[in-house]
């Protein structure tokens, strides 16, 4: 058990009774890969709220682990060892080191039984975020970590915080149901009992695909893909109409005024019903580390660095009443000279083609990325990512209610790449295609790319790169700081031992009683509305570890 315990925000509580809540461990090749098996520890699907009957929901199954695999397969995934502490008597105790797992929950659910959004098919997210207070080479203190990432980055931890799930998905039943023709599943055979055939998602086993059909492996693999921190923090919060934000802000403000794309702002009310106060901005994401803006002004061609503008955003601070939500955006629009970059911004990522993925120069000379040839070509230098209309009208492919983070807006690939290698993290998912269908059209005209792995035993043999995660998504990945088998790299793990003193320099707890946190030794867990909520304590298993500690 955990000193706290970071609670993945997710649409309300469904009434739906559960009928169907099931955890496999995979680490097999997945079907539509022929990368071999990657030195990964085994990852857990679990999943909940699946209350379609045995025969659906195993399907659903079956498919999360095909997803996981092809993950496991390409991304080396090592989440460490957990020290724990037992008394064994008054005089004694113990300390025992203890396996830990990774692991992803799944929930397959009506979205109208929470937040009714049916025309969306689901999302993906971290199950906890982390500023790490390390010194190693793999950390960057000014950004924040999602909770897989994270775990590569410390090796070995005294006091656990990690959520119970390391990512979050849920998948709407509305969608599949929603492209049911009632009346072609009966003259198919179908008995008005358990879930009819023909709908949106395609599984392994169901015949041929649909052209309207998609297949459920290519859905899941793309939201487990955000969930492990291919998402953006960047977002138009005050605008989008599904932020919370905006909700505070409305009719108070001019349309035109509201118009700034930030990072998510540091929100605080004190009590359980107290007004609103924003003091200044959150770190942003590891991900957007990486983010340069490039746009025409002027018949000029202007450039704006995230990584810069972040530094700058977390200058920005008010106190006091100052804080207060109202007050805070009047001082930010009027007095700050911030808010012009970020309506800048906003009409910078209003427009297609303006923000790129950088991929940082290969940590290893030995990488693929430099010794094939199509891939030193091919990702040199960056990826585009989605911006356009998607900034303030996300895709209906994917849920950005409330509950989540309006940056998932921008964190895909634009459309050019959707025959390309890196089809998976486009805005738009594919109809009347399989995952392995689509994995062959794409690479069918690209040279073996090879790489070698090695076997238990120690020996290396070559293997040829074939999977749905592209290459240029993998570079993003490995940019983040993940291992990858297309540039292998050992993150310089250190166990954290801190008094997590870093604060930011408008941390509100100058002014207001500081909600309860994580005292981790490895890692300050930062309060986001988007993803962890106020730690619980327990008292008497925090008396246990500190003796560890000791």
């Amino acid at each position: 058990m955990s000193l706290a315990e970071p609670v993945t925000t997710t649409p309300p509580t469904s009434t739906t009774p559960v009928i169907s809540s099931t955890s496999t461990t995979t680490s097999s090749p997945a079907a539509t890969s022929s990368a071999a098996v990657n030195n990964t520890d085994p990852i857990t699907v679990v999943l909940a709220n699946c209350s379609f009957g045995h025969t659906y929901c195993s399907k659903v199954q079956r498919a999360a682990e095909t997803a996981a695999a092809e993950l496991a397969q390409v991304v080396n995934i090592k989440v460490g060892i957990t020290q724990v502490s037992i008394s064994l008597s008054l005089s004694f105790y113990s300390c025992i080191l203890i396996q830990s797992e990774y692991s992803v929950k799944l929930e397959y659910f009506s979205f109208c039984d929470r937040s009714c959004a049916n025309d969306t098919y689901g999302f993906g997210v971290p199950g906890s975020q982390f500023a790490l207070n390390a010194k190693s080479s793999g950390v960057d203190r000014n950004y924040i970590y999602p909770q897989t990432l994270a775990r590569q980055l410390v090796q070995f931890i005294k006091i656990s915080t990690w959520a119970d799930y390391d990512v979050r998905i849920a998948i709407n039943h509305d969608v599949y149901m929603n492209a049911v023709d009632l009346e072609a599943a009966k003259s198919s055979g179908w008995n008005g009992t358990g879930v009819p055939p023909g709908g949106k998602y395609w599984f392994q086993g169901d015949g041929d695909i649909g052209d309207n059909q998609v297949d459920m492996v290519y859905i899941i693999l793309h939201e487990l893909i955000h969930g492990i921190g291919f998402i953006s923090s960047w977002a138009a919060y005050f605008y989008i109409p599904q932020s919370p934000y905006y909700k505070l802000v409305e009719g108070i403000f001019e349309e035109e005024e509201l118009r700034l794309v930030t990072p998510e702002p540091t929100l605080y009310i004190p009590g359980e019903a107290g007004q609103a106060y924003i003091t200044g901005f959150e770190s942003t994401m590891i991900f957007d580390k990486f983010l340069n803006v490039t746009y025409e002004s002027l018949n000029e061609t202007d450039f704006i660095s995230l990584q810069n503008f972040t530094m700058t955003l977390q200058n920005f601070c008010l106190q006091r009443q100052d804080a207060f939500v109202i007050n805070f955006l009047h001082s930010f629009l009027n007095e700050a000279s911030e808010s012009r970059t970020s309506a800048q911004l906003f009409k910078a990522m209003s427009t297609p083609g303006t923000v790129t993925f950088n991929f940082r120069p290969t940590s290893t000379n030995d990488s693929v990325y430099m010794t094939d040839a199509y891939l030193n070509t091919t990702y040199s230098s960056n990826l585009t990512l989605l911006t356009g209309d998607n900034l303030v009208h996300p895709t209906l492919n994917e849920y950005t209610g409330p509950s989540n983070p309006p940056g998932l807006a921008i964190s895909h690939l634009t459309d050019d790449y959707t025959n390309s290698l890196d089809f998976i993290m486009t805005g738009i998912f594919p109809t009347g295609s399989t995952l392995e269908e689509l994995v062959n059209e794409a690479y069918k005209d690209v040279s073996n790319i090879t790489y070698h792995d090695f076997l238990p035993n120690g020996t290396m043999v070559p293997k040829v790169y074939r999977s749905p995660i592209g290459p240029g998504i993998l570079r993003v990945l490995d940019a983040m700081g993940f291992s990858t088998v297309l540039a292998r790299t050992d993150p310089d793990r250190e166990t954290i031992d801190d008094d997590n003193d870093s604060q930011q320099s408008c941390d509100w707890k100058w002014l207001y009683p500081k909600p309860p946190q994580s005292t981790s030794s490895a890692s300050l867990l930062v309060p986001a509305s988007f993803f962890t909520a106020p730690a619980i304590y327990y008292h008497f298993v925090l008396l246990l570890l500190v003796i560890c500690i000791i």
